[in-house]
C-alpha cells in the first residue's frame, strides 16, 4: 500500500470511481452519495455489527467470520477436506503483530504527525 493524501473527500472519491486509486478508508457518511450512486462500492464497514443503512456490506468484525466460510465452501466445491477454521485462524496473526508493533514503536519513540 502507498498512503496517498488527499485535502478533501470530494476529490479523494473522484480518484477511487475512476480506479485511479484503488480503494480508501474514510468515513461512510461522506461516500454514501458515490455509493448509492454506485460510481464506488463498500468493501466494508469499520464497526462491531452490520450497518442497517448498508445490508449488502459486512461490517469489519464480521470479515474474519466470512473469509472463513468463504474457504470452507470453497474446499466442499472441489470435493477437499473442509479445514477446521475459526475466526482466530485470520484475526490472531494480526493481534500478535499489533502487540509487537506496538512495543518496537513505542520503544523507539516514533510518533504520527
Amino acid at each position: 500500500m502507498t498512503h496517498v493524501p488527499y485535502r478533501d473527500l470530494g476529490q479523494l472519491y473522484a480518484v477511487v470511481s475512476t480506479q485511479e486509486v484503488d480503494w480508501t478508508l474514510a468515513g461512510a457518511a461522506s461516500g454514501q452519495p458515490m455509493e448509492k450512486g454506485e460510481r464506488i462500492r463498500f468493501l466494508a464497514l469499520a464497526a462491531p455489527v452490520q450497518d442497517p443503512l448498508y445490508p449488502n456490506v459486512l461490517a469489519t468484525a464480521e470479515i474474519p467470520n466470512q473469509i472463513a466460510a468463504d474457504i470452507a465452501e470453497r474446499n466442499r466445491m472441489l470435493d477437499y477436506e473442509v479445514p477446521k477454521l475459526s475466526p482466530q485462524t485470520f484475526t490472531d496473526p494480526i493481534a500478535r503483530e499489533t502487540s509487537e508493533w506496538r512495543g518496537i514503536i513505542k520503544a523507539v519513540g516514533l510518533k504520527l504527525d
